[in-house]
């Protein structure tokens, strides 16, 4: 019986993950975009595999595009980290930087995340900004007449 019962939980989980998913293409719905995202990526939604993982991050990514604040947070944190997808430091600045202009961002929620994406577009700034300045050493003359001759 209890095998049952959750095959039955996992189905209408997954019912509603799809009306969600639906919702949001149909839709362009950005907060069901970051739903079926986060189900995706977490493999609440699906069996957890690479193919599931992309699907999310390509909602994630649809979400941020349209201006939700929760899929500019975690495209950029996935584009930071390199987690699932290859590490891209430049977008993940972009998108730290939507996230902190939200103008949509109204609840308590949303202003905190507003704040962690400003602490987060300095951190990744420094961080390109010190890879820039390591690229850039002096170059040593090759000209003879300043070297010392022995």
């Amino acid at each position: 019986m209890s095998k049952q019962m959750d095959r039955i939980e996992k189905l209408e989980r997954d019912c509603f993950t799809l009306r969600e998913a639906l919702k949001a293409l149909i839709l362009n719905d950005r907060r069901c975009m970051h739903e079926v995202g986060a189900k995706c990526v977490t493999g609440e939604f699906g069996d957890g595999e690479q193919d599931d993982i992309e699907l999310g991050i390509r909602f994630y990514k649809k979400g941020a595009m349209l201006g939700d604040i929760d899929c500019q947070w975690d495209y950029a944190m996935m584009l930071y980290s390199g987690e699932h997808m290859p590490r891209d430091k430049r977008k993940a600045l972009f998108w730290f930087k939507k996230a902190m202009e939200n103008p949509s961002a109204a609840s308590v929620y949303e202003l905190d995340r507003k704040k962690d994406a400003r602490e987060m577009y300095e951190i990744v700034s420094a961080e390109l900004a010190g890879k820039k300045k390591a690229g850039k050493k002096k170059k040593q003359s090759r000209n003879p007449k300043t070297q010392n001759k022995s």
